[in-house]
């Protein structure tokens, strides 16, 4: 029976020309590495099949090279776009990501930080469970490192990332302006969403900036769910009340499709019906309807949440990334 020999740290500084302690960074403090340093040194890895011994490191350092993330829903395709982006960001600093879904219930929330922290994990992602930070600042302020994920809101204790929804909407509603559209109708999403004031804000700013009446230039509805059939509905009562629509902002991609198809059902051309909606993860566009999205950089969302979690600082940030509009 053969036997192989254990590939070492020795073996890997060794094949990549350099000392024990660059290999022993690149392991252990990645974000202290030159670039083209880690490269070298993670391919050396890669080919020799090198495993670091973590149980050394974790007995070592008194935590693992770990992160535990609390998403409020695991099944939202905005979160599997996050995890996606935490999990490449991890991985490539040679950190584990772990996973679970608190489903919006606060004590589900709490059952799972104080498992990660049983398990020694360095940082925490946490979406919260609702928009009281409290609990999770007491955490924060007794050691922990944690980072709030998809927030609407700041922490004065805690770092956050967000999407800058209001900036969203407003790139939407210019393009609009921006094409002389005066009567745009915008379907408002569920109240239930933390980002709709937000992005109502978006809107009217947008109006405002560009020297208008917002009372003139919008109509405004609100949704009860963000579902195809209720933006078809609501753009298709519009249309019934004698309501002139020129152009339609919807804050959800699925209002978006439905009212598209309103507006074409109810006489307007298919290539004058000018209708954006808000978002971009969800499963398919329905019958390849030519609507107009704003971009949410969730994925990326996801890798500055990792980054901030391997990479605490002092004191607390706010990262606010802005959407982007695909047509």
């Amino acid at each position: 029976m053969s036997t192989s020999k254990r590939v070492t740290i020795k073996d890997v500084a060794a094949a990549a020309g350099m000392s024990i302690a660059t290999v022993s960074n690149v392991i252990n403090h990645p974000q202290v590495v030159k670039p083209e340093t880690l490269e070298r040194v993670k391919g050396c890895i890669e080919r020799l099949g090198f495993i670091p011994d973590t149980a050394a490191r974790q007995l070592r350092l008194g935590r693992s090279l770990a992160v535990g993330a609390v998403m409020r829903d695991l099944g939202n395709p905005y979160a599997a776009e996050t995890i996606r982006g935490m999990d490449d960001s991890l991985r490539d600093a040679m950190w584990m990501l772990m996973v679970s879904g608190s489903h919006g219930e606060a004590a589900r929330q709490a059952h799972y930080i104080d498992f990660y922290e049983r398990q020694r994990v360095s940082a925490l992602v946490v979406r919260p469970a609702g928009t009281d930070f409290s609990s999770l600042e007491a955490a924060g302020a007794g050691g922990r490192n944690i980072v709030l994920l998809d927030t609407i809101e700041s922490s004065a204790v805690l770092s956050s990332v967000g999407i800058d929804h209001a900036a969203g909407a407003a790139l939407a509603i210019t393009s609009l302006l921006e094409k002389g559209y005066r009567n745009i109708l915008y379907v408002e999403d569920d109240l239930t969403c933390e980002a709709t004031a937000k992005v109502t804000a978006g809107v009217s700013k947008a109006v405002q900036d560009a020297g208008l009446n917002f009372n003139q230039i919008i109509t405004k509805v609100g949704s009860q769910s963000a579902t195809f059939a209720e933006g078809h509905k609501l753009v298709a009562d519009q249309l019934a009340s004698g309501t002139k629509i020129d152009a339609i902002f919807a804050g959800d991609e699925f209002l978006a499709y439905g009212a598209y198809r309103a507006l074409v059902n109810g006489g307007v051309a298919p290539a004058d019906a000018d209708v954006i909606g808000y978002g971009d993860a969800k499963t398919g566009n329905p019958q390849s309807l030519p609507v107009s999205l704003v971009h949410l950089p969730m994925y990326e969302l996801g890798q500055k949440a990792a980054e901030l979690a391997v990479n605490p600082s002092e004191e607390p940030q706010r990262i606010e990334l802005v959407p982007s509009l695909k047509h």
